[in-house]
């Protein structure tokens, strides 16, 4: 069953939504990644009037001004509207996924099905990109690292080029926010399809995407095979793990739609009506239409 223009239409978007969405937070987090880098130099810097650190009042008062100095960084007006600007996008997308399954396999989704849901999903990623969340997952482990530092001694020049290291890794605020963003928007999506599919009883679906130069394995072999049925993920999800990368700890047959092939995956595991899909797909997986 080809997607139709107007189903395709409709993914490309949702999909621009969501990137123009996670394209302003990763901005802005580039912006707060250079002041985190200020802060740390200048906070460790002020840790002893000497060379070298040591765990004094002096170095943990520091230590305190700059979990101060990062909260604020995170928190104030810019990257604040963006997240807000952010949530806003999750009804579109639920706007879009629903008018999807409409033209693609003639179902009405009712709004009440994605309610908790959705609200669920928007409540998360504001504390994962404002609240708590961001604090833990992003402001602590530069903390905890540098307390680390702090304790053991050394020289101030070595320990911020350490922290500094670390804040432009994968733990830093650019790489943690764009990725909880992105995933965020296609987990939505992706919870959506899991509750319709479940809904109706579906156990086909149809996967749709691109294949790019950083097209991982398992969306590959998914893009190249275009159905699978809920029978075949156990196997499936195991050659995953086994052959492909970034595939989420935990994803198994009943999550699989949610989370798909793994992280920053932008393919659509699409739910459809088995009157939709093609002989030749249940000759391959053995059953009966």
């Amino acid at each position: 069953m080809p997607i139709s223009k107007e189903a395709k239409d409709s993914l490309k978007e949702s999909a621009k939504d969501q990137d123009k969405a996670t394209e302003l937070i990763t901005k802005l987090s580039e912006i707060a990644l250079g002041e985190f880098i200020e802060a740390i130099i200048r906070r460790v810097g002020r840790m002893s009037t000497g060379a070298t650190v040591s765990n004094s009042k002096q170095a943990q008062a520091q230590l305190s001004a700059l979990r101060q100095d990062m909260l604020r960084i995170i928190r104030k007006g810019g990257f604040k509207e963006a997240v807000l600007d952010y949530l806003r996008t999750f009804p579109k997308v639920e706007a879009h996924t629903i008018y999807q399954h409409k033209i693609i396999s003639d179902l009405n989704v009712p709004k009440s099905l994605l309610k908790d849901s959705k609200q669920f999903s928007m409540q998360l990623y504001e504390s994962l990109l404002l609240g708590d969340g961001m604090e833990a997952r992003l402001v602590e482990p530069h903390i905890q690292r540098l307390q680390r530092a702090i304790i053991t001694g050394g020289d101030k020049g070595h320990i911020a080029a350490e922290i500094v290291d670390f804040a432009q890794g994968n733990s830093g605020v650019v790489k943690y926010s764009g990725q909880v963003a992105q995933d965020g928007l296609a987990q939505f999506e992706g919870m959506i399809n899991q509750k319709v599919g479940d809904y109706f009883g579906l156990e086909w679906s149809i996967f749709v995407g691109s294949i790019i130069s950083t097209t991982r394995a398992a969306c590959k072999k998914l893009v190249a095979q275009e159905y699978i049925h809920k029978s075949e993920l156990p196997a499936f999800i195991n050659w995953a793990f086994r052959n492909s990368s970034g595939m989420i700890p935990g994803t198994n047959a009943d999550n699989w739609p949610v989370f798909r092939n793994g992280y920053g995956c932008r393919h659509n595991a699409v739910p459809i009506s088995s009157s939709l899909v093609p002989d030749s797909a249940f000759e391959r997986v053995g059953i009966k239409r």
